[in-house]
C-alpha cells in the first residue's frame, strides 16, 4: 500500500518544493531501491506502475 501512496507523489506534476527536491536528492537510492523492489510480482498492472514511477524519478531535474 506505501507504493500507491509514493506513486501520487511522484507522479503529481504540481508537486511542492520540499517533495520534489527530497526526491530529487534521493534519486539514485530510490531508483536502486525501485529496481528490486517486488520483481517477483506477477501483477502486470504493478509492474507497469513501478515503470512510471521510475521514469518519472528519471526525469528530475534541478528546478
Amino acid at each position: 500500500q506505501a507504493f500507491h501512496v509514493f506513486k501520487i507523489y511522484v507522479a503529481n506534476p504540481n508537486k511542492g518544493a520540499a517533495v520534489h527536491d527530497l526526491l530529487l536528492r534521493n534519486k539514485e537510492r530510490l531508483q536502486a531501491f525501485l529496481a528490486a523492489f517486488q520483481n517477483d510480482r506477477a501483477d502486470e498492472q504493478f509492474a507497469e506502475e513501478k515503470r512510471f514511477v521510475m521514469d518519472e524519478i528519471a526525469r528530475l531535474e534541478p528546478r
